[in-house]
Protein backbone atom coordinates (compact mmCIF):
# COMPACT_ATOMS: atom_id res chain seq x y z
CA UNK A 1 0.00 0.00 0.00
CA UNK A 2 1.23 3.35 -0.87
CA UNK A 3 2.18 5.58 2.51
CA UNK A 4 0.07 8.46 2.09
CA UNK A 5 -2.57 6.55 0.61
CA UNK A 6 -5.94 5.48 2.24
CA UNK A 7 -6.20 3.28 5.49
CA UNK A 8 -5.90 -0.76 4.76
CA UNK A 9 -9.80 -0.75 5.89
CA UNK A 10 -11.16 2.08 3.46
CA UNK A 11 -9.24 0.70 0.45
CA UNK A 12 -11.63 -0.02 -2.44
CA UNK A 13 -9.97 -2.30 -4.81
CA UNK A 14 -11.16 -1.89 -8.71
CA UNK A 15 -10.98 -3.83 -12.15
CA UNK A 16 -9.62 -1.67 -14.83
CA UNK A 17 -10.09 -3.09 -18.23
CA UNK A 18 -8.23 -1.04 -21.52
CA UNK A 19 -9.22 -1.77 -25.16
CA UNK A 20 -6.75 -1.67 -28.10
CA UNK A 21 -8.82 0.83 -30.12
CA UNK A 22 -7.92 1.04 -33.76
CA UNK A 23 -8.08 4.51 -35.45
CA UNK A 24 -6.81 4.06 -38.41
CA UNK A 25 -3.66 1.54 -39.88
CA UNK A 26 -0.99 3.09 -38.26
CA UNK A 27 -3.20 4.35 -35.08
CA UNK A 28 -3.42 2.31 -32.28
CA UNK A 29 -4.00 3.31 -28.62
CA UNK A 30 -5.30 2.12 -25.74
CA UNK A 31 -8.23 3.38 -23.98
CA UNK A 32 -9.42 3.00 -20.27
CA UNK A 33 -13.37 1.23 -21.00
CA UNK A 34 -14.22 0.11 -17.71
CA UNK A 35 -14.08 0.13 -14.39
CA UNK A 36 -15.54 -1.95 -11.78
CA UNK A 37 -15.15 -0.93 -8.50
CA UNK A 38 -15.27 -4.13 -5.51
CA UNK A 39 -17.01 -3.02 -2.73
CA UNK A 40 -16.49 -6.18 -1.14
CA UNK A 41 -14.22 -8.93 -0.29
CA UNK A 42 -11.09 -6.70 -1.33
CA UNK A 43 -8.41 -7.96 -3.18
CA UNK A 44 -9.35 -12.03 -3.46
CA UNK A 45 -12.77 -10.84 -4.90
CA UNK A 46 -11.46 -7.39 -7.78
CA UNK A 47 -8.60 -11.17 -8.80
CA UNK A 48 -11.51 -13.11 -9.02
CA UNK A 49 -13.46 -10.79 -11.33
CA UNK A 50 -10.39 -10.24 -13.66
CA UNK A 51 -10.02 -13.70 -13.93
CA UNK A 52 -13.68 -13.72 -15.06
CA UNK A 53 -13.27 -11.05 -16.88
CA UNK A 54 -10.50 -12.52 -19.06
CA UNK A 55 -12.42 -15.21 -19.79
CA UNK A 56 -15.46 -13.48 -20.72
CA UNK A 57 -15.00 -10.01 -21.75
CA UNK A 58 -15.55 -8.91 -25.21
CA UNK A 59 -14.30 -5.71 -26.49
CA UNK A 60 -15.99 -3.25 -28.45
CA UNK A 61 -13.28 -3.29 -31.33
CA UNK A 62 -13.68 -7.04 -31.70
CA UNK A 63 -17.23 -6.57 -33.28
CA UNK A 64 -18.24 -10.66 -33.66
CA UNK A 65 -20.34 -11.55 -36.40
CA UNK A 66 -23.90 -13.25 -35.16
CA UNK A 67 -24.40 -16.03 -34.38
CA UNK A 68 -19.67 -16.42 -34.20
CA UNK A 69 -18.21 -17.58 -31.03
CA UNK A 70 -14.86 -15.28 -30.92
CA UNK A 71 -11.77 -16.88 -30.12
CA UNK A 72 -9.75 -16.19 -27.19
CA UNK A 73 -6.10 -16.03 -25.91
CA UNK A 74 -5.47 -15.42 -22.12
CA UNK A 75 -2.18 -14.86 -20.46
CA UNK A 76 -1.50 -14.26 -16.92
CA UNK A 77 0.99 -11.68 -16.95
CA UNK A 78 3.98 -11.88 -14.25
CA UNK A 79 2.57 -8.82 -12.19
CA UNK A 80 -0.87 -10.01 -11.95
CA UNK A 81 -2.98 -8.38 -14.93
CA UNK A 82 -4.02 -10.44 -17.81
CA UNK A 83 -3.56 -10.07 -21.23
CA UNK A 84 -6.51 -11.00 -23.44
CA UNK A 85 -6.57 -11.59 -27.28
CA UNK A 86 -9.78 -11.56 -28.85
CA UNK A 87 -10.81 -12.56 -32.94
CA UNK A 88 -13.86 -11.62 -33.99
CA UNK A 89 -12.45 -11.82 -37.18
CA UNK A 90 -10.08 -9.30 -36.50
CA UNK A 91 -7.80 -9.48 -33.42
CA UNK A 92 -7.85 -7.35 -30.73
CA UNK A 93 -6.01 -7.16 -27.42
CA UNK A 94 -7.01 -6.05 -24.23
CA UNK A 95 -5.70 -5.61 -20.57
CA UNK A 96 -7.38 -6.92 -17.08
CA UNK A 97 -5.84 -4.84 -14.58
CA UNK A 98 -6.41 -5.43 -10.43
CA UNK A 99 -5.86 -1.80 -8.95
CA UNK A 100 -6.34 -0.53 -5.30
CA UNK A 101 -7.75 2.64 -5.59
CA UNK A 102 -5.97 5.48 -3.57
CA UNK A 103 -7.03 8.76 -4.49
CA UNK A 104 -10.23 10.34 -5.68
CA UNK A 105 -10.33 14.12 -6.04
CA UNK A 106 -14.05 15.30 -7.96
CA UNK A 107 -13.82 17.74 -10.75
CA UNK A 108 -14.24 21.04 -9.91
CA UNK A 109 -15.57 23.63 -12.62
CA UNK A 110 -13.96 27.21 -12.23
CA UNK A 111 -16.46 29.62 -11.53
CA UNK A 112 -18.09 31.18 -14.41
CA UNK A 113 -17.20 34.72 -15.34
CA UNK A 114 -19.57 37.29 -16.67
CA UNK A 115 -20.04 37.77 -20.21
CA UNK A 116 -18.46 41.39 -21.45
CA UNK A 117 -21.10 44.31 -22.24
CA UNK A 118 -22.02 43.81 -25.77
CA UNK A 119 -20.49 46.90 -27.61
CA UNK A 120 -23.26 47.11 -30.38
CA UNK A 121 -21.62 45.08 -33.09
CA UNK A 122 -22.35 42.67 -35.41
CA UNK A 123 -20.90 39.90 -36.58
CA UNK A 124 -17.11 40.11 -36.64
CA UNK A 125 -16.47 43.28 -34.68
CA UNK A 126 -18.62 44.98 -37.52
CA UNK A 127 -21.45 47.49 -37.66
Amino acid sequence: MIDDAVPEEYVVWAVLVEEETCRGYEDHRWELTQRHLVEEGGRAAADALARQLAMEHIPAEARPLRGATPGRRVFRVADGSWLVEVRAPQKVLCRITTAEQVHVQPYEAPPKEEAPPARGKGLFGRR
